[in-house]
């Protein structure tokens, strides 16, 4: 779809200028917005998944019989076949 024109990436190119020009003027007399708990939960959140992929990764790369590169994992018993 964003490829098969440049209208898509032209009016979101717009539509970002217009957001960067307007929120300053938008924010000028507002208090900063409190998001240190929703970052702490949401920086938490991101760390637990991450942990979780990568836990994955590992035993689906071991598992397997592999090393993460092209060649699979030697082991003496597979060597003497």
């Amino acid at each position: 779809m964003w490829m098969q024109s440049p209208f898509p990436t032209i009016v979101m190119a717009t539509l970002y200028l217009l957001f960067v020009r307007v929120a300053p003027g938008y924010m000028k007399d507002r208090e900063p917005y409190q998001m240190k708990a929703f970052l702490f939960v949401f920086n938490t959140a991101i760390v637990l998944l991450n942990a979780y992929l990568t836990k994955e990764m590992i035993e689906g790369m071991f598992g397997a019989g592999t090393t993460g590169s092209a060649h699979p994992w030697r082991t003496p018993i597979t060597l003497l076949r």
